[in-house]
């Protein structure tokens, strides 16, 4: 365990996930608008944009994505 993160036994897609969670904690910090948030990791975007049942750990990590995103203003 690094710094209370458990990045050290995580899956490729798990591993994109949790800095995109972090980034939106983050911005959400900052108050910033309109903004356009980009992943290389096809799996996690197209998890984050579907409605699917959430039963990996992807998706318990996207979960924890979703109302900070909906919280933040005109951003993609």
């Amino acid at each position: 365990m690094q710094n209370g993160n458990f990045w050290w036994h995580s899956k490729p897609a798990e591993a994109e996930g949790w800095p995109l969670y972090r980034a939106l904690k983050w911005i959400g910090k900052l108050g910033y608008q309109n903004v356009i948030f980009e992943s290389d990791c096809k799996m996690v975007v197209d998890n984050f944009a579907s409605n699917s049942s959430w039963v990996t750990d992807l998706h318990v990590i996207l979960s924890k994505c979703i109302p900070l995103f909906s919280n933040l203003s005109n951003c993609k």
